[in-house]
């Protein structure tokens, strides 16, 4: 007699092939399910909730996308919970990652958003469903929260301009928001010097412009020089060190990317794997391992000749 996983019973119809299937089916699979459904929902998510920032706001959409396939892989593990509905996980992982950016960037304007929630969802004048907030066609009997059930507001003046705001009818939170922030959206000063808390390892504005214009002469490298330097980048230890690219500013993922001519969404799922071995790289360029061997020294001189100019 068979035995039922119950965590498997709720597992999303989606994934059925991707987490039941080969290893080799897996790739392939995982591919369709960033192209045809996590992509649109980030897409969209994005859309709505950065809609002015459109120099970063693909940068928090690949780092979505890396979220998503990182649980993705631990999806096929026998002992992982099931994603019971894939398209409501992809929006929350694409919504937690707006809120850390808007956070970081608009902090006072995300303080303003978390009372304005807390407002919503406890004062007896508004109510909220969906990420929809409205009057209350008929508040409860009952005292309205003070100033510091709100975390400090002065509680009365925002309740009296949520009021007014919604008086046109029911809002989003984030178009509520945008109504009430006013001059919130000062940036937060801009860090000097970047830190890869991964590695500890910090850069001084004199370093990222020496690796900005590294990268400017990589870029116009041939493709398969390209190829056999960022796909096998590793360190003087041997670590991984093209994720250390878009930690300190040079290049956004979908940049590498564009660079190496691969669709992002096949990057995506290339991104968790690298650095990649001499044969793989191989493979992609359809040629044998001494020669990627080849081009990756001979990128290495060419590069070193052009920066010493």
């Amino acid at each position: 007699m068979t035995t039922i996983d119950p965590e498997r019973i709720a597992l999303d119809p989606l994934l059925h092939a991707y987490v039941r299937g080969s290893d080799e089916e897996a790739g392939d699979t995982l591919e369709a399910l960033l192209r045809d459904t996590a992509l649109p929902v980030i897409r969209s998510v994005v859309a709505a909730r950065l809609p002015r920032e459109r120099d970063d706001a693909e940068d928090v959409g690949n780092e979505i996308v890396m979220q998503v396939v990182r649980r993705l892989r631990t999806a096929r593990d026998e002992s992982a919970q099931a994603i019971g509905s894939f398209r409501a996980y992809v929006a929350t992982v694409a919504h937690r990652a707006c809120d850390a950016y808007l956070r970081q960037k608009y902090p006072e304007r995300y303080r303003l958003r978390n009372r304005v929630q807390y407002l919503a969802t406890h004062h007896r004048e508004f109510m909220m469903g969906d990420r929809v907030v409205a009057l209350a066609p008929h508040p409860a009997v009952g005292q309205p929260l003070s100033a510091g059930g709100a975390r400090g507001l002065s509680g009365e003046s925002l309740i009296a301009a949520m009021r007014d705001v919604l008086r046109d009818g029911p809002l989003d939170i984030d178009a509520l928001v945008n109504r009430l922030a006013g001059g919130l959206d000062r940036e937060s000063e801009e860090v000097v010097e970047v830190e890869d808390p991964s590695r500890g390892a910090a850069f001084t504005l004199e370093q990222q412009s020496h690796l900005r214009r590294l990268w400017n002469e990589l870029v116009q490298l041939p493709r398969a020089q390209r190829a056999a330097l960022l796909l096998g980048l590793r360190g003087a230890d041997g670590e991984e060190m093209t994720s250390l690219l878009p930690l300190i500013g040079i290049a956004s993922i979908a940049e590498i990317a564009r660079v190496l001519e691969i669709e992002l969404e096949r990057f995506a799922v290339i991104w968790n794997e690298l650095p990649w071995s001499d044969a793989r790289i191989a493979d992609l360029l359809g040629i044998t391992r001494q020669q990627v061997i080849n081009l990756r020294k001979s990128a290495r001189e060419r590069l070193t000749r052009r920066m010493r100019r």
